[in-house]
């Protein structure tokens, strides 16, 4: 998601005097520019997490010229130019222009002089896909930040920047300016003429001043963050930047009215706690308020960063148990750990838990605030609570009702905290994940009736290139294996890149498909179209049976590939519960003291107008009974399901 500040282009350097021809301001060459230079500094965080091989690309501006949303790039190769130095601190770039360049002509003169010239910006991209240039799968429409121009939110009109002009010859028609409309291209802009060959058009931020025309050797153009830099708050109070961060989340939030949110209501419940923060000058007090303001939405996506020392304290005590709740509401004790408080006390594993401090569990469960980790849907939630409702700082006690399995009575204990982790690292949704794991692994798993290909998509927020070029690897592996069906994993993966999860998708789909649309508000609070969200045939190709394995840590992007398989019937979802529905495009801030905060920016619908997945998820198709058997079981119940679905379905090569 790319963030929305404009900044004005930096000043060229003329030799020459300008001197004003038809309304516009031109520095006098002869040839026109044949070399571009220029600088970059990211700030978001979104993009330096996930920069593999950047480079600076000359892209056709005819999308905008015309307004489509929606249209691929009109070729499959740019001209590109590599990025020296470090691009959170400062990188440059140089970039030859060619002499006759690949683009579509467009007429923006009105008719005026030629047949038209071809438009062009400088963007900065990366590899999403694996080969050197943007396609189709990477990009569709024309750029929204982090590019020689700057765009208006929502609507990305062009607001100000540098953009470069080829023309064929002298006799074409090129803006002076912005119309009364002010916006560019349209037909009550200004027209005059524009040389032979390349000319870059400065566009100051003030829209009243002409365009400056520059046809230099060699010109400098920088390459502005615009809608792409991180929300910097952290030069202003806590109050200052709560109230900022509030004015730019009424207007941009993407699910006010969906979740019917009350601001002035939670304004007037966290702003005191902010006040008091900045009163006492206590950061840790202030980043509780912020997991407070956060917790009031019920989003996965609105979160802030959780202080370290404070969250070890609270958590730090458990008493050795990890609870879970079946199908049916009983909720039980699925692991006690030896000598620890609750096995010490008698608990055994598959207690049934009946009260919890004087309440029912249910209610106490209920009760349980979920300060350090937001979710959107009521299963993702419970999950969650069940998790933390046995955390506490050491020394804490617990009243416990349970139920030993074959008992006939309950009996009460009183547990007091200690520390210990176990129990908390056990009930994580991502029990057993490894931060060094590959993003993408694979083994053959073995049934009575055949042997299936398995493939874990651990992230979409990793290496692009490295992960697709893994993951068509292994497809097309498992096809010269013949294997007869494919398991694919993605109950731990916490989302990323969309691009890189509808191209793994396309995997799977011969035929285009629109899956979403996605908006975006613009300065006014209306959320306007942004582009259609497809699902193209990929390169590599699987038609052969697949069982996707699906679960409530399979959030974001994970859902965008969820439902995109989802969308044959044929695609098995497998699982015990829905995906964790918890789908929008995200941005980021950074609030004082450092603390991060992000939500959600870019409303995702449906083809047909309705919210995508947002607090519901993909649901499984082959549903995993959730009971004590299958809590308890030592095997994976959910590939187990897996390898059955598949052993009904595959044929078994010969």
């Amino acid at each position: 998601m790319l963030r929305k500040i404009s900044r004005l282009a930096l000043p060229i350097v003329l030799c020459l005097a300008a001197v004003a021809v038809a309304g516009a301001t031109y520095a006098q060459g002869d040839a026109g520019v044949v070399t571009v230079t220029g600088s970059i500094k990211i700030t978001n965080q979104f993009v330096l997490q996930d920069d593999s091989e950047p480079f600076i690309a000359l892209i056709d501006l005819t999308a905008f010229v015309k307004r489509d949303h929606d249209a691929p790039l009109p070729f499959p190769d740019q001209p590109i130019a590599g990025l020296q130095g470090d691009l959170a601190k400062g990188a440059t770039y140089t970039m030859p222009l060619p002499i006759s360049p690949r683009g579509l002509i467009n007429d923006v003169g009105h008719g005026k002089g030629g047949k038209g010239l071809m438009v062009f910006a400088l963007d900065f991209d990366t590899n999403a896909i694996g080969d050197a240039f943007m396609g189709p799968y990477e990009w569709h429409g024309w750029p929204n930040g982090i590019d020689s121009l700057n765009f208006d939110p929502g609507t990305l009109e062009v607001a100000n920047g540098d953009m470069l002009v080829w023309a064929p010859d002298a006799k074409q028609m090129f803006p002076t300016g912005f119309g009364p409309d002010g916006k560019l291209f349209t037909d009550d802009d200004p027209v005059g003429s524009i040389g032979q060959g390349w000319t870059l058009i400065q566009i100051d931020q003030d829209k009243t001043k002409p365009f400056t025309q520059v046809r230099t050797a060699t010109v400098d153009v920088p390459i502005l963050e615009g809608l792409g830099a991180n929300n910097d708050l952290s030069n202003l109070s806590y109050t200052q930047a709560f109230d900022a961060l509030v004015k730019d989340l009424r207007t941009r939030y993407v699910f006010t009215d969906f979740k019917h949110i009350n601001w002035d209501a939670i304004v007037s419940q966290i702003r005191p706690m902010v006040a008091d923060a900045e009163k006492n000058k206590d950061t840790t007090a202030f980043n509780l308020a912020m997991l407070h303001f956060a917790a009031q939405f019920h989003d996965g996506h609105l979160s802030a960063q959780v202080p370290t020392d404070y969250f070890t304290k609270q958590t730090a005590g458990g008493v050795g148990l990890v609870l879970s709740q079946t199908d049916d509401g009983t909720v039980i004790a699925r692991i006690v750990l030896d000598k620890l408080p609750a096995s010490v006390a008698g608990m055994k594993t598959g207690a049934q838990i009946i009260q919890w401090n004087g309440k029912t569990i249910e209610q106490a469960l209920k009760d349980t605030e979920l300060l350090y980790v937001t979710q959107s849907s009521d299963i993702g939630t419970r999950l969650q609570q069940l998790r933390y409702i046995g955390r506490a700082p050491v020394g804490t006690d617990f009243t416990i009702q349970f139920q030993n399995p074959g008992d006939s009575t309950p009996q009460t204990a009183k547990l007091t905290t200690v520390a210990e982790r176990q129990s908390f690292s056990l009930s994580s949704l991502r029990a057993g994940a490894s931060p060094a794991e590959m993003p993408v692994t694979n083994k053959i798993v073995q049934t009575d009736k055949s042997a299936y290909g398995y493939i874990k998509v651990n992230s979409f927020l990793t290496d692009d290139v490295l992960e697709s070029h893994a993951w068509e690897w292994v497809l097309k592996t498992y096809n010269a294996l013949k294997v007869p069906g494919l398991i694919i994993d993605m109950r731990q993966n916490g989302g990323g890149s969309g691009t890189l999860a509808r191209y793994f998708a396309g995997s799977f789909n011969s035929q285009s498909f629109e899956l979403s649309q996605t908006f975006e508000a613009d300065k006014d609070g209306k959320f306007v179209y942004v582009n259609k969200d497809m699902v193209d045939p990929a390169p590599v190709q699987w038609t052969k049976p697949v069982a996707v394995l699906i679960g409530p840590a399979c959030a974001s992007a994970c859902e965008i590939f969820a439902a995109a398989l989802a969308h044959d019937p044929a695609h098995m979802m497998v699982g015990r519960y829905p995906t964790a529905g918890i789908e929008a495009g995200v941005e980021a801030w950074t609030l004082p003291d450092g603390i991060y905060f992000q939500a959600p920016v870019q409303k995702i619908e449906t083809p047909d107008g309705k919210v995508f997945l947002e607090g519901v998820g993909v649901q499984p198709t082959v549903k995993v009974p959730v009971t004590a058997d299958t809590l308890l079981s030592s095997n994976d119940t959910e590939l187990a399901a897996a390898e059955a679905a598949l052993d009904k379905v595959a044929q078994t090569p010969q």
